[in-house]
C-alpha cells in the first residue's frame, strides 16, 4: 500500500542540484514536441480558469542563458496573478512565474503554459475516484474482518 506524502516546498528541503538535471536534458525541440504531445497551450487570458489539480507543463524565460526553457511542471495547487503553485514529484511544491521581469519590474516574457488534454484529465479523475472508492471499501472490509 502506498503512503501519501505531505506537501513541502522544494526550497525547504536539502535538495542538492546535480550539474545536469532532467530538465536540462529535455531542451531539444524534438523532445519538447514529444513531451507536449498530449497538451494544449493555454492562452494567457484563460490561465485563471484552469481547474485546480490540472496537469501543466510550461516554457519560461531563462535569464541566465537568454532563451526559453521547457519545464515538465506538475499539478496546479494555486493560481495567482504573478505565479502558479505546482505540486511535482514526491509532493514537492514550487512556483512557476507567469512573467519574467527585468530589473525595473517590466515584463519581458510571458510564460507559456500547456494543459494536459481534457480526455486524459477525465481518465485521471476517474482513476482518483476509483482509488478513493477502493480505499473506502478496504476500510469496510477491514472493520468487518475485525468484528468477526
Amino acid at each position: 500500500m502506498s503512503s501519501i506524502l505531505p506537501l513541502h516546498r522544494l526550497s525547504e528541503i536539502a535538495y542538492k542540484r546535480p550539474k545536469k538535471t532532467l530538465t536540462d536534458t529535455l531542451q531539444d525541440e524534438e523532445i519538447i514536441q514529444q513531451k507536449l504531445e498530449d497538451y494544449t497551450e493555454i492562452e494567457e487570458g484563460d490561465i485563471d480558469s484552469i481547474p485546480i489539480g490540472s496537469t501543466v507543463r510550461y516554457i519560461r524565460w531563462d535569464i541566465k542563458n537568454n532563451c526559453e526553457k521547457f519545464i515538465l511542471g506538475g499539478n496546479i495547487i494555486r493560481i495567482s496573478n504573478e505565479y502558479i503553485v505546482l505540486k511535482g514529484k514526491d509532493n514537492g511544491t514550487f512556483s512557476a512565474q507567469r512573467y519574467t521581469r527585468d530589473k525595473n519590474g517590466k515584463a519581458i516574457h510571458t510564460t507559456r503554459f500547456f494543459k494536459l488534454n481534457d480526455v486524459i484529465d477525465k481518465y485521471k479523475m476517474k482513476i482518483m475516484e476509483q482509488e478513493a472508492e477502493i480505499k473506502r471499501l478496504k476500510e469496510i472490509i477491514k472493520k468487518n474482518f475485525i468484528k468477526s
